[in-house]
């Protein structure tokens, strides 16, 4: 959490900044900020539970009792109360209204799927799906409010609307206006939004530059009430003839992890829609946004002109006010992969503008101060501006500065020849032309220093095995024949990808899915089964895929997590079977470090047994993150993690042993 930037007042202009329809339910719910608290309701199929079957089997719905769809669909949460001074939404006098929005829904969301297999990779049918996902947000969460139904209709008649335009080349909107977008997430089965803004110039086909704008946090942001972007944001799209694009990123991920992967995904498709000149891509944050964009340029320096950074944090342990070296080893991996701090030097060609709030009581102006002296000194470009006067809503202030766009007029991509990368996870294997690192696992971290000197470039690597080049794209300066390299292999192809690895939450950036065991008639397994796939809707605004009795079809095909004990799970026996650890009635092990099983909990990361390209988690025992706010749930699970049942300061499970699996999926003694 990087500051509640979308709480109202502060210098905030509330006018421009959300959507009409947004306003209209915030009136009905007599919020002053564009956010609604949410009412909670019943979780009916319209809203998209994403239960499947697995192959031969009956779907979870037809089971007996239909209990596990029950715990999972209806009972989703306890009413949250309404925040102080503002009244809760009062019930409708009739339930017909909403009874027909349900049914106009179903009926929307049936013909969308049919139209799945042949339209999913359609622009049109992409938005429609989203809307219809927001449709039914707006009927179960905020049904309620009779302006959220209103809502609901009409989410379900754009759903219609784009449903039309199916199959139809897509072209630049011609009347300027920001448009909700979509596509669709293999790792959850999930239809994303985002926002984008086309100017005149982009729709006569001319290539122009993208602001890749990442919002800050609320805590009751979710797909239907994020869309909020700063009125002089728009106004400065418009004047400098920009392409805007704004990822949703899951909520309140601090665009890490699937938000980070969120971000990239829309980048990607705003190219492949729109005429995009990729040599003036900026990536702009504000406040927990502004975090993200420090550390996703810094893990993807290669794509972006610049950095436009306001209210943001960068400093994990400033931020914490921790020392770096009071916490364990594979914490501080953790922390590191995720936050700019020690990756600064990655942005040695990319310029930062930077600006904070000498008054600001969320991100404090130290925080500022600190990582921008870092950045510096890692031989940062960084225009650094410190606004008098201003507490932590500066957004509009300046989007507005005429700076901002002079330094954005004269920045553009630069494509180096001397360059230095760092990396701390194989996820991040490319840098300029650098076509592909192949990263060590336990590299902390992997570096590659490239410098070109006289016509001869020389590549000095740690932590990486080989290195592929792409000589297309080599810079002026640099030639083929006279790269030499230190430390690593120069491959002329680029290897096939290696097996996945950790941490537990690699597991959710590729097509995953919650494996459930038992019967659902057993009310307190499922109930502890409803509330593993609560948590991962809390933290990525959407339901995991589900699967019941999996076939081993359906556990090849996926990640798969597996929560409970193994005297009632063959499939955790199955994967505990051919790995270091081991599970007995009294004890939990890993190596030759044995723990007594009670008070305490495992989970861990491991090769899926049934397909090696994909991975399994397991859980078992207490209960992990308990403590944590939603959205940190993930952020402490490395490989491996045997905890108890009391926290540490940030939340996370006291470890009695964590770390991660070498090379061979075993631990080092």
């Amino acid at each position: 959490m990087a500051g509640l930037d979308n709480l109202p007042g502060k210098g905030r202009d509330s006018g421009a900044m959300r959507l009409e329809r947004t306003n209209r339910i915030n009136a009905e719910h007599g919020a002053k900020g564009p956010f609604l608290k949410p009412q909670w309701s019943g979780r009916s199929s319209a809203s998209g539970c994403n239960c499947r079957r697995a192959a031969g089997r009956p779907d979870i719905a037809s089971f007996p009792a239909l209990l596990l769809c029950a715990v999972l669909a209806g009972s989703c949460s306890a009413p949250p109360q309404p925040a102080a001074g503002r009244p809760a939404a009062q019930p409708e006098e009739s339930s017909q209204p909403s009874s027909d929005v349900r049914s106009l829904l179903r009926d929307t969301e049936e013909q969308l799927r049919i139209l799945f297999r042949t339209a999913r990779g359609d622009p049109a049918y992409a938005a429609a799906r989203v809307h219809a996902r927001k449709a039914g947000v707006l009927v179960t969460k905020y049904g309620a409010a009779p302006a959220a139904l209103e809502k609901a209709r009409d989410e379900i008649n754009l759903a219609r609307s784009e449903t039309n335009l199916i199959g139809i080349a897509r072209t630049a909107p011609q009347i300027p206006a920001l448009r909700e977008e979509g596509y669709f997430s293999e790792n959850d089965g999930s239809w994303q939004p985002f926002l984008c803004y086309c100017p005149p110039a982009a729709r006569r086909g001319e290539k122009r530059p993208l602001i890749v704008y990442l919002h800050g946090y609320s805590p009751y942001l979710d797909i239907v009430n994020w869309t909020s972007i700063p009125s002089n944001l728009l106004a400065l799209t418009e004047s400098e003839q920009c392409l805007m694009a704004a990822p949703f990123g899951r909520g309140n991920t601090d665009f890490q992890g699937i938000g980070e992967q969120d971000v990239l995904r829309v980048i990607s498709e705003t190219r492949r829609r729109f005429p995009v000149d990729d040599d003036r891509v900026f990536l702009a944050g504000i406040s927990m946004g502004g975090m993200g964009a420090w550390t996703i340029g810094c893990h993807y320096p290669h794509l972006f002109a610049g950095l436009i950074i306001l209210a943001g944090r960068g400093d994990y342990y400033e931020w914490h006010e921790v020392d770096r070296d009071s916490l364990p080893s594979w914490k501080q991996r953790l922390i590191d992969t995720d936050f700019a701090l020690r990756l600064l030097q990655n942005l040695e060609h990319v310029p930062v503008y930077c600006a904070h709030g000498i008054d600001d009581s969320l991100v404090p102006i130290r925080e500022a101060r600190r990582i921008v002296a870092a950045a510096k000194e890692a031989g940062v470009n960084v225009k650094y501006i410190e606004i008098e006067g201003f507490d932590h809503w500066i957004f509009e202030e300046v989007f507005a500065r005429d700076d901002l766009r002079q330094w954005m007029r004269a920045t553009s991509r630069q494509w180096p020849k001397s360059f230095t990368y760092a990396a701390f996870h194989p996820r991040y294997n490319q840098c300029y032309w650098l076509a592909h690192l192949e990263v060590l696992k336990n590299a902390n971290p992997a570096r590659v220093q490239v410098r070109t000197e006289d016509g001869r470039t020389t590549i000095r690597a740690s932590g990486i095995r080989s290195i592929s080049i792409d000589t297309a794209s080599l810079p002026p300066g640099v030639k083929p024949q006279e790269i030499v390299c230190e430390g690593a292999q120069l491959s002329p192809d680029i290897p096939p990808p290696p097996c996945p690895t950790g941490p537990v939450r690699e597991a959710f950036l590729s097509p995953f899915a919650f494996i459930f065991e038992g019967d659902p008639s057993d009310s307190k397994s499922a109930a502890s089964f409803k509330t593993r796939c609560m948590e991962w809707l809390q933290y990525a605004q959407s339901w995991p895929t589900v699967i019941n009795r999996p076939s081993e079809k359906d556990l090849a095909s996926y990640n798969i997590f597996l929560f409970g004990e193994p005297e009632h799970s063959a499939l955790i026996r199955r994967v505990v079977q051919n790995s270091p650890m081991k599970i007995t009635d009294a004890h939990f092990a890993i190596g030759s470090r044995t723990f007594e099983r009670k008070g305490r909990g495992l989970y861990a990361i491991f090769p899926n047994p049934w397909n090696p390209r994909r991975l399994a988690v397991i859980q078992c025992g207490e209960p992990w993150g308990l403590h944590a706010a939603p959205n940190h749930r993930y952020d402490f699970l490395p490989d491996f993690i045997i905890y108890s049942d009391y926290a540490d300061p940030d939340g996370s499970n006291h470890a009695d042993l964590a770390g991660f699996w070498n090379e061979n999926w075993n631990v080092d003694q």
